[in-house]
C-alpha cells in the first residue's frame, strides 16, 4: 500500500503562488493551503511570523523618525554612546529583517490575495445587482434578407445588493435587524430586511 503524501513543511514560491491563486477566487485560507500541500501549523506559523515582523519593522521606523526629529530640534551633537546604541540596534534589526524576509513576503502576498479575492467577488455581486449582462443572443434573417440580432440580458437582482448590505452593515441590515408588517389577522409579522423588500416588491406587482 502506497504511503500517503505528507503536507509540505517548506514553503516554496510555487506553493505561495498556488495559495494566492486560490485566495483570489475566494477560497478560505485553510482550503487554499491544504490544496497547495501546506499543513496548517506551517502556514499559521508563517503568517504569524510575517505579521509580527511587519509590525516590528514599523516600530523601528517610528523610533528612527522620532530620533531624527529630536536630532534636528537639538543644537547639540548626538553623544557617541547613543550613536553606538543606534548602530547596534540597526545592525540587529537588519539581521532580523534578512532572516525573516520569506515570512514577510508570504504574509504580504496572502494578505493581498485575500483582498483581491474579496474585491473580485464584490464586483461580481455588483454586476448581478445592476443586471444588463448579455446572457445569449439569437440572429434572425427576415424574408427580405435582413439580419437582426436579439439579445437576452440579465435582469437586475436586488438580492445581490441586499446580501452585501446585510454583511457590510449588519447592525442596520443584518438578519437580526427585523421589520414588522401586519399579517392576515393584524398580528405583527417579523421578517429580515431582505424579506421585507421582497414582500414590498411582490405587493407592488399585485397592485396592493
Amino acid at each position: 500500500m502506497a504511503k500517503k503524501a505528507r503536507p509540505a513543511k517548506r514553503v516554496t514560491k510555487a506553493t505561495v503562488d498556488e495559495v494566492c491563486r486560490l485566495l483570489r477566487i475566494g477560497a478560505h485560507i485553510e482550503t487554499a493551503a491544504a490544496h497547495a500541500g501546506l499543513d496548517k501549523s506551517t502556514y499559521v506559523k508563517w503568517i504569524r511570523k510575517g505579521r509580527n515582523e511587519v509590525e516590528r519593522r514599523a516600530l523601528i521606523d517610528e523610533q528612527r523618525e522620532e530620533e531624527a526629529a529630536k536630532d534636528d530640534a537639538s543644537s547639540r551633537k548626538v553623544r557617541k554612546d547613543e550613536l553606538r546604541r543606534r548602530e547596534k540596534r540597526d545592525a540587529e534589526s537588519d539581521a532580523i529583517a534578512k532572516a525573516t524576509q520569506n515570512y514577510v513576503d508570504f504574509y504580504l502576498a496572502v494578505d493581498k490575495a485575500i483582498a483581491e479575492g474579496e474585491l473580485r467577488n464584490l464586483a461580481i455581486i455588483a454586476k448581478a445587482a445592476e443586471g444588463g449582462q448579455e446572457l445569449s443572443s439569437t440572429t434572425h434573417t427576415d424574408k427580405d434578407g435582413a439580419t437582426r440580432t436579439s439579445k437576452k440580458l440579465a435582469r437586475s437582482d436586488w438580492k445581490a445588493a441586499a446580501w452585501v448590505l446585510e454583511r457590510r452593515h449588519p447592525s442596520r441590515y443584518g438578519s437580526r435587524h427585523h421589520a414588522e408588517h401586519s399579517g392576515n389577522e393584524d398580528k405583527p409579522v417579523r421578517m429580515t430586511f431582505a424579506e421585507a423588500i421582497d414582500a414590498a416588491r411582490r405587493a407592488k406587482e399585485r397592485g396592493e
